[in-house]
């Protein structure tokens, strides 16, 4: 009996896809072949083309103005040059061209506008393109900007502060900050409007002892402070509340008429911090009412005060705040 081998099919499959995938890489690499020596030849050749590039305006700071618009404008260069040219600086380049604007005096920031003509910065830009390029044209052909007299003045600093105190504790003073005032200079018309310089907001929950910090400074658009930050101290310190009933006594009341009073004492709340307790002294405190208040008054009442408050009583509160008067001839 004879016996036949079978073909070996996977084999026959395999070598079929390695000559078609030879004809694939043949074809690759003489089309990638033709594009590269098509681009080679494209990029010796000469175009026109725009490309875009930025016109930097600079003012000397000794010129005694500033810019108030944008100091950086997008032009666009209309250009003669080999497309190799063209394809590095479009690839590679992102060309400024800086113009000093030094010969601009302050009578010239009196104006709305000043127009600067690009034919004036046209050296400028072939020097700055080299040799390889060829400038055909500049657009716009004219760049406006703003100008301003520049200022500097000293003006306060204002504390931006938003604190919670703990339970029975309070601020006692005012917020030292360190420095209390800055120098801001800038454009002229927004300097003029500037009457404090704020600390951006800073944010406290729970003071229940002195607090101390640094706080950055907000400037105002297009200007420029001294410093950037300023220093604050606050005195927190612990209050109660004391109590006194007074008795109430009449002034300026004229001899010819008797005046009663209704009611004859009143109760004083003093908020004060526990560390001046000890300095309040009920003995030299009374309250008084003015007979000279009656007159205008068409109640017949008459305000209460206290004849001195202390000057460690953070707050005063009198109870009633007004009493009556009954007047009598004798």
């Amino acid at each position: 009996m004879e016996h036949h081998a079978l073909p070996n099919q996977p084999l026959q499959r395999l070598q079929t896809l390695i000559a078609r995938d030879r004809r694939i890489l043949t074809f690759g690499f003489f089309l990638l072949a033709s594009a590269t020596l098509w681009v080679v030849l494209k990029l010796s050749n000469t175009f026109v083309a725009d490309i875009p590039a930025k016109v930097v305006l600079t003012v000397p700071s000794a010129s005694g103005v500033m810019l108030t618009s944008s100091y950086v404008i997008p032009v666009q260069l209309r250009i003669q040059a080999r497309g190799s040219s063209i394809f590095r600086y479009k690839l590679f380049q992102s060309e400024r061209i800086l113009v000093n604007l030094g010969n601009l005096h302050p009578a010239d920031a009196d104006r709305d506008s000043t127009a600067l003509p690009t034919t004036n910065i046209r050296n400028a830009v072939v020097r700055l393109l080299g040799e390889n390029f060829e400038l055909q044209a500049i657009s716009p052909d004219t760049i406006y900007f703003q100008l301003s007299r520049s200022t500097v003045k000293k003006v306060p600093v204002a504390a931006n502060l938003h604190l919670i105190f703990a339970p029975e504790y309070m601020q006692l003073g005012k917020t030292v900050l360190q420095p209390d005032s800055v120098t801001i200079s800038g454009p002229h018309e927004i300097v003029a409007q500037v009457s404090e310089v704020s600390t951006v907001q800073v944010k406290r929950d729970g003071v229940g002892a002195d607090l101390t910090g640094r706080a950055q400074l907000s400037a105002p658009p297009q200007t420029s402070l001294s410093h950037s930050s300023v220093t604050y101290a606050i005195r927190a310190q612990r209050v109660t509340q004391i109590a006194y009933d007074l008795p109430i006594y009449l002034t300026d009341a004229p001899d010819s008429l008797r005046v009663t009073l209704l009611p004859t004492t009143a109760r004083v709340s003093f908020s004060i911090t526990t560390a001046s307790c000890d300095k309040l002294k009920p003995s030299e405190l009374y309250l008084r009412a003015s007979y000279r208040d009656l007159a205008p008054s068409l109640t017949g009442q008459l305000r209460v005060s206290l004849n001195k408050p202390p000057s460690d009583v953070l707050s005063t509160t009198i109870a009633p705040e007004f009493v009556y008067a009954i007047v009598e001839k004798p």
